[in-house]
């Protein structure tokens, strides 16, 4: 609790960057996962967060409802949970007129190219029928699934302790 109050006292003049960012357009979002990441009951951990023209809008991490048995599934399921929230956030934008896809960023490569080529196999086969709402959107062109190295992605600060520097260099990603 210390090291909570400590850090917000030595970043209360930081706060998040609200405005078009003309290097970014459309909707952008970020999911990871860590497998098995808690210790208690083994739930893996997914978190997302979405950059709206430049601006974080929206983020998410919590412990996932299902047991993942891989790191393919918990990064499925993060997948699946970040597609739910840029949906709903593509249905806003229509209300303002304003059209956009979903382009997703995310590192685990295997999860990707199984969505985007839409590959069940045995080892999937019970959880692709929750999951093809992904695939849909993918095909109808919705969403656009790309790969980023673990490094470069900050939806990984929602899942799993990270050292300061890296903390720090995802933080400045959208605070002033």
């Amino acid at each position: 609790m210390r090291h909570l109050l400590r850090y917000l006292h030595k970043t209360s003049t930081l706060g998040l960057i609200l405005g078009r960012n003309p290097k970014q357009s459309g909707l952008h979002m970020f999911a990871d996962a860590s497998w098995a990441a808690n210790l208690d009951n083994r739930h893996s951990t997914s978190g997302y967060g979405a950059m709206l023209y430049g601006s974080l809008t929206a983020w998410w991490s919590r412990n996932q409802y299902l047991l993942a048995r891989s790191s393919f599934e918990a990064e499925l399921i993060a997948i699946y949970g970040a597609t739910s929230e840029g949906t709903w956030i593509l249905r806003l934008l229509k209300d303002f007129r304003l059209k956009s896809v979903i382009d997703l960023f995310g590192d685990n490569i295997t999860t990707m190219n199984q969505l985007k080529e839409h590959i069940v196999t045995k080892r999937t086969r019970h959880i692709a029928i929750r999951f093809y709402s992904t695939v849909e959107y993918i095909q109808g062109g919705l969403l656009t699934l790309h790969h980023i190295p673990a490094i470069e992605n900050w939806a990984d600060m929602l899942t799993k302790s990270q050292d300061q520097d890296t903390f720090t260099r995802h933080r400045n990603t959208f605070i002033a």
